[in-house]
């Protein structure tokens, strides 16, 4: 992992291309060769986190994290995920620091305040003898949405008894940046012919009552016809110029409504779906069955 910066005498060092400088993690394939997927994966969370920003390695005897010096120490967590102090140190820097802080302007005051409560929206499916289960978990301002459930024993084209236009229908839940709840019905159509469709998502109400929006969301779907899992159509990653820059890029949606959606099938004969909605204004979960 290179950090570069363009002028060494910078009081601050930004991660960006424009301004001070910028990260880049470089993989080579003969010097993870012998490692395992979970170590190579390990390695790359501490690389990527040094290019968010986290210079500094932590202390293994205090904390339980990717960014470790050396080695890898036991800890309660896969050391193929995340641990708790990253997710944390990478929430306060990116919603509650300004860029650029200074180490010693970074306390208590400057942070806020910080829970150690969580808050959770949880439906569950019944498939049979295995259930489907998604859900929004929401603490500090952060909403984050879930979805599983049993593995699917083949692939979606090759289930012969789903033909023509397929339909699973069930629930949404979520979460607002402000911690509202939001309930809703979801349901999903795909054509098996060329495996487009349709997600909706209807009858979208404030817990404690209301509409929330217009009550509605609707996305074009695209099924993974090699595998189980579908995202949404009609985006795609763009380069686009940019007036007084050369160009810039993200993701461009050409339907009405905004929004990132993922999502899996589920059960062995995919009986089940469930996935992820993430918005500006909303993040949900959804799950539904045949």
């Amino acid at each position: 992992m290179f950090y570069n910066p363009k002028d060494l005498t910078a009081e601050i060092w930004e991660v960006d291309e424009e301004g001070a400088g910028f990260a880049s993690v470089l993989i080579d394939t003969e010097a993870v060769g012998s490692l395992t997927d979970a170590d190579v994966t390990h390695v790359l969370v501490h690389e990527l986190l040094h290019a968010l920003g986290f210079v500094s390695h932590t202390d293994p005897a205090r904390f339980d994290s990717v960014l470790n010096e050396a080695g890898f120490y036991p800890g309660t967590q896969p050391r193929s995920l995340i641990y708790p102090i990253d997710l944390e140190g990478l929430h306060a820097a990116y919603s509650r620091l300004k860029p650029g802080t200074p180490p010693d302007e970074i306390t208590v005051d400057s942070l806020g305040p910080w829970d150690d409560t969580s808050f959770h929206l949880r439906g569950d499916l019944d498939l049979g003898s295995e259930e489907v289960a998604f859900g929004v978990a929401f603490r500090n301002g952060l909403a984050q949405p879930w979805a599983f459930g049993p593995k699917p024993a083949s692939v979606l084209y090759d289930i012969p008894s789903l033909t023509g236009s397929v339909t699973w229908n069930g629930a949404m839940i979520g979460i607002t940046p402000t911690g509202r709840s939001v309930l809703g019905d979801a349901g999903l159509s795909i054509d098996m012919d060329d495996f487009l469709g349709r997600l909706e998502f209807t009858a979208m109400q404030f817990e404690g009552g209301g509409t929330w929006g217009d009550g509605d969301l609707r996305y074009a779907i695209q099924a993974d016809d090699r595998g189980n899992t579908f995202r949404r159509a009609d985006s795609e990653f763009e380069t686009y110029e940019l007036p007084g820059t050369d160009y810039g890029h993200g993701y461009v949606w050409t339907g009405e409504d905004v929004g990132t959606v993922t999502g899996a099938f589920f059960g062995p004969d995919h009986e089940g779906m469930g996935g992820v909605l993430e918005r500006y204004d909303l993040s949900a979960a959804f799950g539904g069955k045949r």
